[in-house]
């Protein structure tokens, strides 16, 4: 009986062990990897695209479905999402999705691109005229890369070549329906699900070869971005970088006119490290880089200097020509004079106002003589080995003992004066009338 119950849980293990071998095999089936394009394009958005064909390709999917609804982005973001769209080893369908959505400017090439093009109903695709994000006028020498860029797209996926053109030089715009019967997508379909059951079994072009679309119960994964991503996505924007940049050094003007504190470095370092990640991805030049160190020097060089007003005139001057000059102008990129104007005048003002307080505090006689200020006691908030910082009757002070080493937070009393530091000792206690 032990005999044939061991055998009867082997078979049943072994059964067991079968299932999901079975299961596994089902489920091993050539997935659907779809990632999404929401909102403007951005390098972040852009590296998110080519990491998912990346990811399609290493895991041999059976299709990368990308879900667009876009008002655009950067041309150099866009240019390297159609690059790898174009040299993808696994078709790509593009999907303007859902109803109501839009795949504009630089999305409406990113569509082109796709082995498959396909619309929800109530969308519309075009509008890809370069526009500078801070407005003004684009030259003609971009327009005419990016309509020929456009025609070259268009013409690789077989799509209509003169709307391709027409929606870079003069705007043009269409629905859904209009697309489909100009050729410049392959079909409407009104969700996910009808979208691959129809494409099931069509025949695409990949890398000269024909492949069959096997998508006909295939299992669907989509890529989420996550909450980093999703937060670095937001934080690339020439207006908001340039905010940035201005606000950190601000906060470095701060600790540089009251040093010791330590609050305003800390801020100002912490926002110059956002803009300066913000500037790694997106396309800068030279010349604004060097405005902006230039400028940062000078409303520095107005604590040292104070008075005059020269120095932080020549930052604020300096800091809008880095604005202007920042940002290539064939990304379509720039920063919107309403915010470069205003940024650069309360730069100056902030400047001027803390040189003013700085060489007040440098000319302000001492309020407190020795009488006032032998056998007070302090608490020392800043401590170095014998050496710290007191607050005694609303001033700040430095400190030195014979007896190391201080400590923040003990409380030491006044023996002596020498110039500007005051010789201290241990005190057990705040006196009775203190």
């Amino acid at each position: 009986m032990r005999r044939w119950a061991a055998c009867l849980l082997t078979g049943t293990a072994l059964l067991l062990l079968a299932g999901p071998a079975g299961a596994t095999q089902a489920s091993g089936e050539r997935a659907v990897v779809v990632a999404r394009l929401d909102g403007p394009l951005s390098p972040v958005g852009a590296t998110e695209l080519v990491e998912a064909v990346a990811e399609a390709e290493e895991r041999n999917a059976a299709a990368l479905l990308v879900e667009v609804d876009t008002p655009g982005g950067l041309v150099s973001s866009m240019r390297e999402v159609v690059e790898s769209f174009l040299n993808a080893r696994v078709p790509v369908i593009t999907y303007v999705a859902p109803s109501g959505a839009r795949a504009a400017s630089a999305g409406s090439l990113i569509v082109l691109s796709g082995h498959i093009a396909a619309m929800a109903p109530t969308t519309t695709i075009g509008a890809a005229t370069p526009q500078p994000l801070g407005g003004g006028e684009v030259s003609d020498k971009v327009v005419n890369d990016t309509a020929s860029y456009a025609e070259a797209i268009a013409q690789q996926r077989g799509r209509d070549t003169a709307f391709a053109r027409a929606s870079v030089e003069s705007g043009e715009s269409i629905t859904a329906q209009q697309a489909l019967d100009r050729r410049v997508v392959d079909l409407i379909a009104n969700d996910r699900v009808t979208l691959l059951a129809e494409l099931d079994g069509t025949t695409v072009d990949l890398d000269g070869q024909p492949v069959e679309l096997q998508l006909a119960g295939a299992p669907i994964e989509v890529r989420e971005p996550g909450f980093f991503r999703a937060v670095l996505n937001r934080v690339v924007d020439p207006n908001l970088t340039f905010i940035l940049l201005a606000l950190g050094t601000l906060a470095l003007l701060v600790e540089f006119a009251s040093p010791g504190i330590g609050a305003g470095g800390v801020t100002g370092v912490i926002l110059l490290l956002l803009a300066g990640f913000s500037l790694s991805l997106l396309p800068t030049t030279l010349v604004g880089l060097a405005l902006l160190v230039l400028a940062a020097g000078l409303f520095i060089a107005e604590l040292f200097v104070p008075g005059t007003g020269v120095m932080a005139a020549g930052g604020s001057v300096a800091l809008v020509l880095a604005g202007l000059f920042l940002f290539d102008e064939s990304s379509g990129l720039s920063v919107a004079r309403p915010v470069l104007i205003p940024v650069a005048g309360v730069l100056l003002a902030g400047s001027v106002a803390l040189a003013v307080t700085v060489r007040n505090a440098q000319h302000q006689p001492r309020r407190l003589d020795d009488d006032q200020l032998i056998d007070a006691v302090a608490e020392v908030l800043v401590a170095h080995g014998d050496q710290g910082q007191v607050m005694l009757r609303g001033e700040r002070w430095h400190v030195r003992t014979d007896e190391p080493p201080l400590e923040p937070g003990m409380l030491v009393r006044v023996l002596d004066r020498v110039g500007l530091t005051l010789l201290v000792e241990p005190e057990e206690e705040w006196p009775e009338d203190g």
